[in-house]
């Protein structure tokens, strides 16, 4: 409200009428003005807008199939009336006597196959409406939707455990005969699940689409340390379709010029953190009752204690506190809750950074996981190091951190086949964990390791997914595709590449811990080394730069945001003066012609 009083008023004053009359004799100062009143005015509406889409992002953002950009009709979105008496126990649910059959997904708007899902749930939704519907089913069938981050009782009450899961209930009937993998999902035996018999011959006008979930997203390639740092995780990056590779930099800056700031990767880390212990430790009601997953939940607290910088109270205070409680706070979410919120401190904002997000809805959540994953294996790195400077025997052990890691994403990370995916690649020694994490070696080769290994294992997941839309939207994976996923990025870390294409595992790891580490003397050092490396590496691209070749475009410098914005400025200032000459012109009455 007070936004929009602020622009009104801010419209009233850049009426070019009113400029006219406050300065008629200065036309000049008049065209200055009133682009300078129509500049702000535009920049605080820009602000404007973004504000409202932010807000409406955060009120809707849990709901996949509540969506104004696509149409999910005929899947039902459950999203119960302020005013409803049990929104925890919905009628379709829990009281059955008069509804027909119905089937109902479960999912969370952060998870990203659910996301991926939905377009499949959609189309599959509409093929069993459209068959039910030819079958002359009565009461007539219905598909649902119900986002677990918003209504944890029922999905806990319905005993979901992964997502996206499904339910198949008959009609009048309260419970599900059958619990499809979305991986296969077929309207006839769906039907058939619900008791309604389809004859396939005399129906053969429902083309059946592919609805189906490939399962090559649940596929682990293994392969070794050696080859992945040889050929990257995309594949060869020594030739391109016509057998050439150019690298090229469009320009060489400090590491403080990425977009991103350390600030925002602490903040989504942390609230990556909240999240998860809101909603990710107790998927059931009830107690943590299994030993192994207590002892996951205890081993994670215990590595965050210890591997994350001791400067970061906003994390350190509740990860204490709630070591200090933990047979409390395995009794119950309710008693988790009121431990944790007696200390911890509420994010810094209600949105990831868009840097986490990328626009992209419910994205943050794992992004953010990732940086507190990054953020702790540097930490373990430096708590080794700091123990052996004070001849401490307290070191951790590289196998037994990694096995935390593990553990905790086997038991607290809801996204079915990320689980899946990560667990088996683990299992499967993937990107030669077995071997390069050595617990008898103490040397900093050693331990830095760790982070790389899960560096790795990110860039790997990433590539996948790259790979896996390509093939879901039919399109080839271009080498501009491959370098936009990479990380770190050959403009943020140019020196972090070897002439070969392979990574220089010291260097990464030094971006590593510029990037997931607090600013320290070793830092400052850190980043006078990688500068003087930088410089070195720019040198030889200046000596080996081909002026006769237009494709060459090293080193062109990228104007500043001041500059780029230069057009914009001219643009609106043109319009202004020609509004505003105009209206001059009208009440002066200039613009008639004297017979």
């Amino acid at each position: 409200m007070r936004m929009t009083v602020l622009s009104r008023r801010l419209f009233k004053r850049l009426r070019p009428d009113r400029i006219l009359r406050i300065y008629p004799k200065h036309v000049p100062l008049q065209w200055w003005r009133c682009c300078c009143w129509w500049g702000c005015y535009l920049l605080l509406m820009t602000r404007s807008a973004v504000t409202i889409s932010a807000s409406s992002l955060s009120t809707d953002e849990r709901y996949l199939y509540y969506a104004q950009d696509v149409d999910t009709s005929p899947v039902i979105e459950y999203m119960p009336d302020a005013d409803a008496a049990d929104p925890n126990h919905p009628d379709f649910l829990y009281r059955p006597q008069a509804h027909g059959p119905r089937i109902v997904e479960f999912y969370a708007h952060w998870c990203p196959h659910c996301r991926r899902f939905r377009d499949h749930y959609v189309q599959f939704a509409g093929q069993l409406v459209a068959m039910a519907k030819d079958q002359k089913v009565d009461p007539p069938l219905r598909v649902y939707a119900i986002s677990c981050v918003v209504h944890k009782a029922i999905c806990r009450d319905q005993g979901v455990k992964g997502y996206p899961s499904l339910k198949v209930f008959p009609a009048y009937s309260l419970n599900a005969t059958a619990e499809p993998s979305y991986f296969r999902l077929h309207p006839f035996s769906v039907l058939g699940s619900m008791g309604i018999d389809f004859d396939v011959d005399n129906h053969a006008q429902f083309a059946v689409a592919d609805t189906s979930m490939t399962a090559a997203s649940a596929a682990v390639t293994s392969h070794t340390h050696s080859s992945f740092l040889r050929r990257n995780w995309f594949g060869s990056l020594t030739s391109t379709t016509d057998g050439t590779l150019r690298e090229r930099q469009t320009h060489v800056a400090d590491l403080d010029s990425t977009r991103r700031t350390k600030q925002n990767v602490f903040d989504d880390a942390y609230r990556s953190f909240d999240f998860a212990i809101r909603t990710a430790v107790f998927m059931t009601n009830g107690p943590l009752e299994h030993n192994a997953t207590r002892d996951a939940l205890h081993d994670w607290l215990s590595l965050l204690q210890k591997a994350t910088p001791p400067t970061w109270s906003t994390l350190q205070k509740p990860v204490r506190a709630l070591l200090d409680n933990f047979d409390e706070i395995v009794r119950g979410e309710d008693h988790l809750l009121a431990v944790y919120e007696k200390v911890a401190s509420p994010p810094a904002s209600h949105q990831w950074s868009d840097d986490c997000s990328h626009g992209q809805k419910g994205a943050g959540y794992t992004c953010g996981l990732w940086q507190l994953f990054h953020i702790v294996t540097v930490g373990a790195t430096e708590w080794n190091l700091m123990l052996l400077e004070e001849n401490s025997p307290n070191l951790l052990d590289l196998t037994d951190t990694a096995d935390t890691f593990r553990n905790y994403v086997q038991h607290f990370f809801g996204c079915e086949v990320c689980r899946l995916n990560f667990v088996s690649a683990y299992d499967a020694c993937a990107h030669d964990r077995c071997h390069r994490l050595d617990p008898t070696d103490q040397s900093r080769t050693a331990w830095i390791q760790l982070p790389l290994w899960l560096f790795e294992t990110h860039n790997a997941v990433n590539a996948r997914l790259l790979r896996e839309q390509a093939e879901r939207e039919g399109w080839n994976v271009t080498l501009a595709d491959q370098r936009a996923r990479e990380f770190p990025s050959r403009h943020a870390c140019p020196v972090c590449w070897k002439a070969d294409g392979s990574w220089d595992e010291d260097m990464v790891y030094q971006f590593l811990r510029l990037e997931y580490w607090p600013e320290d003397s070793v830092a400052v050092d850190l980043r006078e080394q990688l500068a003087q490396r930088i410089r070195v590496q720019q040198e030889g691209w200046d000596s080996q730069r081909d002026p006769n070749d237009p494709d060459d475009d090293r080193n062109v410098p990228v104007p500043p945001v001041a500059l780029q914005l230069v057009p914009l400025m001219v643009v609106v200032g043109l319009v202004a003066a020609w509004y505003t000459k105009r209206n001059e012109r009208l009440r002066t009455g200039r613009h008639k012609r004297i017979a």
